[in-house]
């Protein structure tokens, strides 16, 4: 074999042996940590009365809360008639993602992932937005569907967490990424954020758990163990 190619090989092999090495550390990062409970001391209060839900689809997860309660109206941020159905405004219920901007915009369905896209997700080369999707009901627990109970105090710590999420205008409102929509019921959002392999969308969901002192694992870029420690905590 001609000395360039030997070499070639070699270059090869390597980034090979870097990958597998990056993606066996990632994954047991990920075991380890997604499997390791955040916030272990916090303490149960009959007033935890607002009814709160993770959301998962088995690969993304959405925190979905009350549209009104006395501690903050959605309104105020969001508008329902900006879904392409335009006819939300009786919903209940906010289902709010985050996630990066070209993959939520130009992904609807897994058959139009392209390379192209998945790869600048990976590396944080778009920007980020928000899905908002609106519910007429509250989601029924299921296997991927867990049901918290928070207090009103908790309730502010997260929204403190998610408000500076979003973009803002020169006049505080919220930005409307127009004309994109999956169904009738969501609109998108210009947020502020880079997704990345080590900042993910359920990176972002537990990450807004963790820091309002609610139940929550250490760090997972991945929904199962978001959904999964919370059922655990139920039995």
């Amino acid at each position: 074999m001609p000395p360039i190619f030997k070499r070639f090989a070699r270059f090869l092999l390597l980034i090979l042996a870097n990958f597998a090495l990056f993606a066996a550390l990632y994954l047991g990062a990920a075991w380890l940590l997604g499997n390791t409970t955040a916030n272990e001391t916090r303490t149960p209060s009959h007033k935890q009365n607002i009814a709160i839900f993770i959301v998962s689809n088995g690969v993304h997860s959405d925190i979905v809360l009350p549209m009104r309660h006395d501690v903050f109206d959605w309104h105020s941020q969001v508008n329902p008639q900006d879904t392409a159905g335009g006819t939300q405004t009786q919903a209940q219920y906010i289902g709010i993602g985050w996630g990066d901007r070209g993959f939520y915009l130009n992904t609807p369905t897994w058959a139009d992932l392209t390379a192209s896209t998945a790869l600048k997700a990976a590396f944080g080369l778009n920007g980020s937005a928000l899905h908002i999707s609106y519910h007429a009901q509250a989601p029924t627990p299921s296997e991927h569907v867990v049901q918290l109970h928070i207090s009103e105090t908790e309730y502010r710590q997260l929204l403190n967490e998610i408000l500076p999420t979003f973009q803002r205008d020169e006049h505080g409102k919220t930005r409307l990424i127009a004309h994109h929509h999956y169904g009738s019921n969501d609109a998108f959002y210009e947020a502020n954020g880079r997704y990345s392999l080590l900042n993910t969308c359920n990176t972002w969901t537990n990450a807004r758990l963790k820091n309002s002192q609610l139940p929550a694992v250490k760090w997972t870029p991945f929904a199962h163990h978001i959904v999964q420690h919370h059922h655990n905590r139920e039995k």
